[in-house]
């Protein structure tokens, strides 16, 4: 294929064994770099998953998984190029019967609205996610943003006798609509053993992420669905809660909270809910460390959020695609830099010089300038992250 026709490189008899195969995974990354290669390898790969695959496994950590399934067609053919419906997967009693016969899977995640996910233009604002337990029972996790605020809000309801995620019927007002950090805080205070798993879940489900599955699984305590013992996702207690710890100077002493962004009110209907600026104590998560860190450099209450939607040249989707940008360069230099090394290293008395060949190596390279940033359409992301409480009293005044 004239791929390697300039001079060759003179190689130690060990490595020499291997240029077959090398020669083999280079094409396949070189290729990469060709458009018209990329889109005749989408057309074949989609044929070969629709004719031959049913089922694609996704993850592999210990406690969590995405399954993701062909759609049927109206003439009864399969294809991967639209996702499944919820009542094609809820009606499948092949899957559902296999999910629940296995001791591993814990609780079973399935959008209502999977099969728009891949063809809407962006979100709509509402979304309802089946969560079944392996008895059958079931419960349904609302996600709706709040016009205003453009905050996530969160509402849960057991539709079986027995709740399958343990919250109903352990105080008042479980069904009503909540943010993020009211459901932690509920979780905290009521001892959840499923912690957060109706904000946790609805927000990480709330997303058009080709990555997220049809069906997402959650593990059984003393299971895993991986290699990778240490994975991270659950939604058990002694997974999701952690030990946070800050001192140093005009750190007070105590509890450690947050100052919450926002809070329902209003109405208690499980319908209704009001958003409204807040400044309460909430219980803290992990993300809240660094807007806080950021605040306390200088850069403000919300820096996040100002430099996500900076018009100017040092707004967030401009300074993503100069990152993207100074990588591709960077590692195409560091490659170079590298491979010389390497080779100097096994063959010492090699002549070898990889600008030699830095033309092809810069068009071998070409694969990188298809992975750009996805474009975020104006929709830009809210603050991640509350301010977390460590002024002492003394500070203030």
């Amino acid at each position: 294929m004239g791929l390697f026709s300039q001079d060759k490189i003179a190689l130690s008899p060990q490595i020499e064994k291997m240029r077959a195969q090398v020669v083999v995974i280079l094409a396949s990354v070189y290729l990469r770099g060709e458009p018209q290669y990329l889109d005749a390898e989408t057309r074949a790969l989609k044929k070969f998953y629709s004719d031959h695959v049913r089922l694609v496994y996704g993850g592999g950590a210990k406690n969590n998984v995405e399954l993701f399934l062909p759609s049927v067609t109206p003439e009864g053919r399969r294809t991967w190029d639209i996702r499944p419906s919820h009542q094609e997967l809820v009606s499948n009693s092949r899957l559902m019967e296999a999910l629940r016969s296995s001791p591993g899977v814990d609780l079973i995640f399935i959008r209502k609205s999977n099969d728009e996910i891949g063809t809407a233009p962006k979100l709509s604002g509402y979304m309802e996610i089946s969560v079944f337990d392996r008895m059958g029972s079931e419960g349904l996790i609302t996600v709706k943003r709040d016009t205003d605020s453009r905050e996530l809000l969160y509402q849960y309801e057991s539709k079986s006798a027995n709740d399958p995620i343990r919250y109903m019927g352990s105080g008042p007002g479980e069904d009503r609509f909540r943010n993020y950090n009211e459901w932690n805080d509920l979780s905290v205070i009521r001892n959840h053993y499923y912690h957060n798993v109706v904000a946790g879940m609805g927000s990480y489900l709330y997303s058009k992420n080709p990555a997220i599955g049809d069906v997402t699984l959650m593990h059984s305590q003393g299971w895993s669905f991986g290699d990778n013992a240490g994975g991270a996702g659950g939604v058990h207690a002694e997974e999701k809660r952690t030990v946070m710890l800050f001192s140093g100077p005009g750190v007070k002493t105590g509890e450690l909270k947050s100052r919450a962004r926002y809070q329902t009110s209003g109405s208690q209907r499980k319908d209704q809910v009001h958003v409204k600026n807040s400044s309460h104590e909430t219980y803290p998560t992990v993300v809240d460390s660094i807007p806080t860190i950021l605040n306390w450099l200088g850069y403000g209450d919300r820096a996040l959020s100002q430099f996500a939607a900076d018009p100017t040249q040092t707004g967030f989707q401009q300074h993503l695609k100069q990152w993207v940008g100074g990588q591709q360069t960077l590692y195409f230099e560091d490659f170079i830099q590298e491979l010389n090394e390497r080779v100097k290293k096994v063959t010492p008395q090699s002549s070898f010089d990889a600008d030699k060949y830095r033309l092809f190596l810069k068009r071998f390279f070409r694969f990188m300038l298809h992975q750009k940033p996805a474009e975020l359409n104006g929709d830009f992301p809210l603050e991640d992250g509350n301010q977390l409480i460590l002024d002492s009293e003394v500070s203030k005044n």
